[in-house]
């Protein structure tokens, strides 16, 4: 299986009912092109991929209702991404160790092994890191790694619930790396982890640290100028030459991407800004989102679309 990210712009719906043969104004509420689950909640794109000429793209689903929760992956399929095949979502069934969700991550290549690498989060919200593989080219079933949690448990300083995202997998100097959102004593971070394989990670330092908070700021979740304090969904590219690109997703209140051009040096590698002042994502005004690789060895920035009506409206259309 041959694995190249894709260009896709994800749009949110959250559709509360199941759409009836003939039900129009069902109908007149899913988009036309963009990718969207029968019914209920989408947020996160996740992995995205083109294997044997077909493109696959995964996102956070609640398959039970328009409000997030029960989080799988949803998974539909194109082959000119146009026209969109839903597909049935993974990661269901969960294990006790995964049993508050499957939380966002990435489709990575690593050790010449097509993986998909996530947060699973247990029932009381402790973030750890998890590894699933297809079973097949279609990418329609999937299995958990037996060696699951990969990552059990975030490095000192780090709380257990502010720990996730895993990035896609990238190399350096002849080593396998994927990064980690997370907070670092009370800063935000992109926490490194080398991969010698999408079961073995080895925790090897910050890749990056956001800059100290204002005082005042009890948590991430206060206001947009404490919103440095969490990294979610990061995302590291390189831009040719010794030029690299670092995303991160700042939430809270704020719901902004900011990225970052600097360079990458030491091994392991961190990442030092510089060049250009930081600039917020073009994709910013939806929450989260996630430049991958297109087949043509580019970038393209994906996300969710929020949409604007209320969840009881929401239930009440169906769509």
């Amino acid at each position: 299986m041959g694995c190249l990210m894709l260009r896709q712009l994800l749009c949110c719906a959250a559709l509360r009912r199941g759409l009836a043969q003939g039900d129009a104004y069902a109908r007149r509420m899913q988009p036309r092109y963009h990718v969207a689950p029968e019914r209920n909640w989408l947020n996160d794109p996740n992995g995205l991929a083109q294997v044997d000429g077909v493109y696959h793209v995964f996102f956070q689903h609640n398959e039970r209702a328009p409000t997030w929760g029960n989080i799988v992956w949803g998974h539909a399929t194109s082959t000119d991404l146009a026209r969109w095949t839903r597909e049935p979502p993974i990661l269901r069934d969960p294990p006790p160790y995964e049993a508050g969700g499957a939380w966002s991550g990435s489709l990575a290549r690593v050790g010449g092994r097509l993986a998909a690498l996530y947060t699973c989060v247990d029932g009381a919200r402790a973030n750890r890191q998890c590894a699933a593989f297809p079973e097949d080219a279609t990418l329609t079933r999937w299995v958990r790694a037996v060696e699951n949690p990969v990552v059990a448990a975030p490095p000192p300083g780090v709380p257990g619930s502010l720990f996730r995202d895993p990035t896609e997998a990238f190399a350096w100097r002849g080593r396998t790396y994927a990064g980690v959102g997370a907070s670092l004593d009370g800063r935000g971070a992109v926490l490194l982890y080398e991969a010698a394989s999408a079961t073995n990670w080895t925790y090897a330092g910050p890749l990056w640290r956001a800059p100290p908070p204002p005082p005042g700021c009890r948590g991430w979740t206060d206001g947009p100028r404490c919103a440095s304090m969490m990294v979610e969904c990061p995302d590291l590219f390189a831009l040719g030459g010794d030029r690299y690109a670092l995303k991160a997703s700042l939430g809270g209140r704020l719901r902004r991407d900011v990225v970052l051009v600097g360079t990458m040096s030491g091994d392991p590698p961190a990442f030092a800004p510089g060049g250009a002042a930081p600039r917020a994502a073009a994709a910013a005004s939806g929450p989260r989102p996630t430049p991958r690789r297109t087949p043509n060895s580019g970038r393209a920035s994906t996300a969710a679309a929020p949409t604007r009506r209320r969840v009881s409206r929401t239930t009440a259309a169906g769509a």
